[in-house]
């Protein structure tokens, strides 16, 4: 009599639907799907309801990729150097100048320190002090250590770098406020209660060079063939007017427009425009 064999069981965990030997599905994987059609050998299937594309070649944003590369970015990659179709941006500009003379880097200038009660220092119209130089008129700017010295000059004298008295007012705050690029107080017996706004008196055609870490009266002139850095603007005055409105100076980036109130009795405006000298802007 033979004893009939009893089925071979299972190995726990296996699958009885797969033949011995083969592996079942690996739960992480994805499947193909019925009526989806079979990638090419070494890509992953695309999620359900996607088309598989083409080989080698990635698919639109929002699609599936090929094997190995990544979705790219809605509107496509940036061109690479040396690809089909490449061009290089266009160069930067370099970084902008903000307006170097701006009031709030004006200097701590002390002028006439002493003797300010000498009758000769009070002498009128001589320039050497705050009373003695009216609204209007032009003077020259010396300094000496933390002390500056004024002296009269005629406003159409082009032999000297002058500056314009363009008002006297109470605080130099105030000079500050009404756009004045330089002030000059005194101090010592008999110094005037008065501080002295200045304008630079520019030259048409001329160039000039202003620090953006200098103390003191630091306006220079310079050679027009010199350019602008980082700390240091150059700049061509190319206008000049009796005005606020410099019509000739529109251009924002390579030209900005001075301007300033002269306080005399009556009052007067006047206006230039500085066009920067090299590669960079005044923004």
């Amino acid at each position: 009599m033979t004893t009939p064999t009893p089925p071979e069981q299972p190995s726990p965990g296996s699958d009885p639907t797969v033949p011995q030997g083969m592996p079942g599905p690996q739960p992480d994987q994805p499947t193909v799907q019925q009526g989806q059609p079979i990638p090419p050998q070494g890509q992953p299937v695309p999620p359900q309801g996607q088309p598989f594309p083409p080989q080698g070649q990635p698919g639109a944003p929002g699609q599936y990729p090929a094997y190995g590369q990544a979705v790219p970015p809605a509107g496509g990659y940036a061109p690479v150097a040396g690809a089909p179709g490449y061009a290089p941006p266009p160069p930067a500009k370099k970084g902008g100048l903000r307006r170097v003379i701006v009031v709030a880097a004006v200097i701590v200038a002390l002028a006439i320190a002493g003797a300010i009660a000498s009758a000769v220092l009070k002498d009128k119209d001589s320039g050497t002090s705050v009373d003695s130089s009216p609204v209007g008129s032009c003077l020259t700017v010396t300094s000496e250590g933390m002390n500056v010295n004024t002296k009269a000059i005629d406003c159409a004298d082009t032999s000297s770098l002058s500056y314009i008295v363009g008002a006297k007012l109470d605080t130099q705050d105030a000079c500050k406020s009404g756009n004045y690029d330089y002030y000059v107080y005194e101090t010592g017996t008999g110094a005037a209660d008065k501080v002295m706004c200045l304008i630079p008196n520019y030259r048409v055609g001329t160039c000039y060079e202003m620090s953006d870490i200098a103390v003191g009266v630091d306006l220079k002139t310079v050679a027009c063939s010199e350019t602008s850095s980082m700390m240091t603007a150059r700049y061509k005055i190319t206008e000049r007017v009796s005005s606020k409105t410099v019509p000739n100076c529109s251009n924002a980036e390579k030209q900005q427009a001075f301007t300033y109130d002269v306080q005399t009795d009556p009052a007067s405006q006047i206006g230039f425009c500085g066009e920067i000298l090299g590669d960079y802007t005044w923004k």
